[in-house]
């Protein structure tokens, strides 16, 4: 998994580095900033897969304070 870790209650959400674990969060033709207003990743690669997707949980994620 990989994207940036971000709290979420007590969870942290990433976007999953696997293409074939993305479930579809938009729509044919959604752009990058239509998907991230929904709350979701977007990554207009590779072909024939969701550009826009749901998070994963993510229970090994560490956290660091922010500068």
């Amino acid at each position: 998994l990989q994207g940036m870790a971000t709290f979420a209650g007590l969870s942290a959400k990433v976007c999953p580095a696997d293409s074939r674990a993305r479930i579809n969060c938009g729509f044919p033709g959604i752009t990058a900033k239509e998907c991230e207003k929904k709350g979701c990743c977007f990554r207009s690669h590779p072909a024939g897969v969701p550009w826009c997707f749901y998070h994963q949980p993510c229970g090994h994620c560490t956290f660091s304070k922010g500068k």
